[in-house]
Parts: structure tokens; C-alpha cells; sequence
């Protein structure tokens, strides 16, 4: 016998840990923020992953992060992932410092299974966003990744002073960025080995990037995970 456990289409479900004006000291093993629905038949879920973490002081110390996950299975449909982490400079505890010691898994999507009802994707598809803001600190010692067979959609946004070191103290080797976009509004990114993406954005007035000796900026490599 075969028993359908679980089985509908329901809503998003949506998780938030603000820890806004917190000292944090964390040590995690995996961050997973926003992951779909597990589909069990050809009949559509829509309800989609929705998950955010935002933090202003001290710091997160994590192995692994994941965010904007669809899961994976015999049948893909339409639930998908959409994961948020926002590292700010809040008064008095801040600026605060996300620290990965091995990779970040951003926005991935898988093409739909044949036969599923409705037979479409998600509109807007899985998506991850990591926002560094006013000085606060993201280092990965290994690399960011994005992407599926089915797309994606990865952003990280670096905002008035905010960093992604992708070589920080410690690790004998840059790290690869493979996302979507990477919005610099006056912000840093140093010590890549690769970056690959479909868009860049300056800062106002800014038109120059500096690519240095060991570095290389190459096309977009979503959907190769």
C-alpha cells in the first residue's frame, strides 16, 4: 500500500528571526532560510518557503548557509523558495559580521516535473538576497553559489560601506561568487577568486570596477550547480 501523507496546496509559510538591536553571539551548524514544499505527486503545491534572518551587532558564526531553496524529488512543481539575510550596523552592538566557514547556496530552482498540474513554474521562482549594510562585514571562506536546471534569482546588495570578503582570515583560498546581481551602493567586495553574474550595478556617478592580478569577472554560471 501506499499512503499520500501531507498532501495539498496551502499558502506560504513564512519564518522571521529579527534580532535587531542584539549583541548576537551564534555558532550554527546550517542556516536554511526559505525551502519549498516537498512534492509528493504530479498534483501541484504553490505554497511557497518564505524565510528571513536579520541581525545588527555581534556575530553568526555558521558552516553552511542555504536560502531560496526549491526542494528536490521525483516530482518538481511549483513551491519554491524565497530566503532574506539582512547584516546591519546597529547602534551601539554593531556593525555586525556574518561569518561562513564553508559555502552559501543561493536561489535554486529545478524545471518542473512532466505531467504536474499546472505544468508552469513558479511566477517569480526561487530567490535569495543577502543584504551588507553601513560597514557590517559578510566573509565566506568558500564560495556562493546560485542557480538549479530551473533558474533562480541571487542579489546581494552592498550597501554604504558594507563588505563581502570572500578571503577572510584564515582561508588559503578566494572564493567563486556565482549569483544574479551584485548591487555595489557604495560597498565592498574583495578577495574573490571568480565572479560571475548577468548584472552589476554603481553607485551614482560610479563608473569603474577594479578587477585585480588573481582575480577574473566571467558570465553567469546560475543554473550550473
Amino acid at each position: 500500500n501506499t499512503n499520500t501523507i501531507g498532501f495539498f496546496a496551502s499558502g506560504n509559510a513564512t519564518g522571521t528571526i529579527d534580532l535587531s538591536g542584539a549583541n548576537v553571539d551564534a555558532l550554527v551548524d546550517l542556516i536554511t532560510l526559505g525551502r519549498g514544499q516537498i512534492q509528493v505527486a504530479t498534483n501541484n503545491r504553490a505554497g511557497d518557503g518564505v524565510g528571513s534572518l536579520t541581525f545588527g551587532g555581534g556575530t553568526i558564526d555558521a558552516n553552511n548557509i542555504q536560502m531560496g531553496i526549491q526542494y528536490p524529488g521525483q516530482y518538481i512543481a511549483g513551491s519554491v523558495g524565497r530566503g532574506t539575510i539582512n547584516v546591519n550596523n546597529d547602534a551601539g552592538v554593531g556593525p555586525a559580521l556574518l561569518n561562513v566557514r564553508s559555502n552559501i547556496v543561493m536561489a535554486v530552482q529545478y524545471p518542473i516535473s512532466p505531467g504536474t498540474s499546472p505544468n508552469t513554474p513558479d511566477a517569480t521562482g526561487s530567490q535569495g538576497t543577502i543584504n551588507v549594510n553601513d560597514g557590517s562585514t559578510v566573509a565566506v571562506a568558500g564560495d556562493i553559489v546560485s542557480g538549479g536546471p530551473g533558474g533562480g534569482n541571487a542579489i546581494i546588495n552592498l550597501n554604504n560601506g558594507g563588505k563581502l570578503d570572500m578571503k577572510p582570515a584564515g582561508d588559503a583560498t578566494p572564493g567563486n561568487v556565482s549569483i544574479n546581481v551584485l548591487n555595489t551602493s557604495d560597498g565592498i567586495i574583495t578577495n574573490y577568486g571568480i565572479l560571475s553574474l548577468t548584472n552589476i550595478t554603481f553607485p551614482v556617478g560610479g563608473t569603474l570596477f577594479t578587477v585585480y592580478p588573481g582575480q577574473a569577472i566571467a558570465a553567469a554560471r546560475v543554473g550550473t550547480i
